[in-house]
């Protein structure tokens, strides 16, 4: 029971092993570089199907052309026994580049028109596999292949693509018949490169389905750029993301020793975390240099594709304050640490070697981190010799408003009183009785009265006016005229 047990458990390991080693969890394509390792491809991948089944953008090895509707063709004629002079149309049909798992290796082969499996050539025996994988190039022609000469005593050119075991996928042009190249049919038969001592040699798959070997032929290798420029199109400002961590960045005090107010300054050192990152993106190489430029052509900054910018920055940040003598506050540094993150869209152009582009649309996400809002909080003022603080001296400002009150005296002066004698003339004709004269000098005389009562208090000592002194000889005359007037 014990062996039992002991066999399942090693057959489950091998198995695993198997399936790691070979790649059947993995899509990965492996390329030859230039130090002779195999690397990965971010270009190229390997996809899995069924049933002549095939990806959207699969690696074309050759391409096979049949005869179209033609007139006086039968459609079961054989292509060897048609006359390509009177073809009227003929019919393109690509094969492509795929690979299948055969007793736990991976092989190169070719996936045909109306065949539903990838034909593959192992120790002179030719098979067809109905689970297999096609190679793709990823995001629309990512990639930049070609198909290179190759001898049995060259060398694996670097960026050979690998499709199994120290096997590259190869292919041989089909050699015209009698000199004279045929229109219908395969121009190249589709196979592989595998290592036998210190030659190598090329195996492909006949049109009739047998193996067969050729000293020199072409292998598919990948092109590899060595630098990116980027053209940014737009920024998508709405599906901007903002997300910002207050820290605290550092402290100092602020201190007047001196004899006198004074403006006070230093500078606080901090540290802050700075990364930029452009993203990866599908079939985009790692580590290339890489321009990035606006949409009006200005260059944005230089950065290395793929990989992210981070760094620690040391800065310094200024604080100052006016203090009285004696007098200090304490000062703290803070700022937000922010995270800024906006899609873009833009042109992306991989230059090459020999100063061949290739230009594709790409999306991503450009992703900084930095230190932003910096601020910087100042204590109240405090005395140095006992810590307390520093009186706030609050100045009232008080505005008087002042009244100007501008009194005028007006001094009506009242006209002497007429007084009236036996022989003043009256201006009326009319003859006055004796009633009225009688009243008429009653009035007279009180007239008089307050017209020297006035004039006496108008003097210049503003006293009342002395009796003593001789009465005028008017007032006299005009008493005993009342007094005469009154008798009679």
């Amino acid at each position: 029971m014990m062996k039992l047990l002991q066999v399942a458990f090693i057959t489950t390991v091998c198995c695993y092993w198997s399936v790691q080693v070979h790649g059947l969890s993995d899509s990965s394509v492996h390329i030859l570089s230039s130090y002779g390792q195999l690397v990965t491809s971010t270009t190229l991948r390997w996809v899995s199907e069924t049933n002549g089944q095939r990806p959207e953008s699969p690696v074309i090895a050759t391409e096979e052309i049949l005869p179209g509707d033609n007139e006086g063709e039968e459609k079961n004629t054989a292509a060897d026994d048609i006359d390509e002079e009177k073809l009227d149309s003929v019919i393109k049909h690509p094969v492509y580049v795929c690979r299948a798992l055969h007793n736990g290796v991976w092989v190169p082969g070719q996936l045909v028109y109306k065949q539903n499996g990838c034909l593959i050539s192992l120790f002179g025996k030719v098979s067809s596999h109905t689970k297999y994988e096609v190679l793709e190039n990823i995001a629309a022609n990512g990639a930049r292949l070609n198909w290179v000469k190759f001898t049995k005593y060259d060398q694996v050119p670097d960026g050979a693509v690998c499709g199994g075991e120290k096997a590259f996928t190869a292919r041989h042009k089909i050699d015209p018949k009698d000199g004279k190249e045929s229109i219908l049919g395969r121009k190249h038969l589709v196979g592989k490169i595998t290592e036998q001592g210190f030659i190598h040699v090329l195996t492909v798959i006949t049109e009739d389905g047998k193996e067969e070997e050729f000293n020199e032929g072409e292998v598919l290798i990948e092109i590899e750029p060595i630098r990116y420029e980027l053209a940014i199109q737009s920024f998508n400002n709405i599906r901007r993301k903002l997300s910002r961590t207050k820290q605290e960045l550092g402290s100092t005090i602020l201190k007047n020793s001196d004899t006198s107010p004074m403006r006070v300054d230093a500078v606080i050192a901090y540290e802050e975390q700075y990364s930029k990152y452009w993203g990866q993106g599908k079939a985009i190489l790692k580590g290339l240099p890489t321009n990035i430029r606006l949409p009006n052509r200005t260059l944005l900054e230089e950065i290395t594709w793929g990989i992210p910018d981070n760094e620690k920055r040391k800065n310094v940040f200024k604080v100052e304050a006016f203090l009285e003598p004696g007098t200090a506050v304490n000062v703290t540094l803070t700022g937000n640490q922010t995270v800024n993150e906006v899609p873009y869209n833009g042109s992306l152009v991989a230059i090459y070697k020999d100063d061949a582009t290739g230009a594709r649309m790409i999306t991503g996400l450009r992703r900084e981190e930095s230190m932003q809002d910096l601020k910087a909080t100042y204590s109240p003022a405090y005395f140095l010799s006992n810590f307390s603080l520093v009186p706030t001296t609050t100045t009232t400002t008080t505005t008087t408003t002042t009244t100007t009150t501008t009194t005028t005296t007006t001094t009506t002066t009242e006209p002497p009183p007429t007084i009236i004698t036996s022989s003043t003339e009256l201006p009326s004709t009319k003859k006055i009785d004796k009633t009225d004269r009688k009243d008429e000098n009653m009035i007279n005389d009180q007239a008089a009265r307050n017209h020297a009562v006035k004039e006496g208090m108008t003097s210049e000592n503003n006293s009342v006016p002395d009796l003593s002194k001789p009465v005028p000889i008017i007032i006299i005359t005009a008493i005993l005229t009342t007094f005469v007037c009154r008798i009679t």
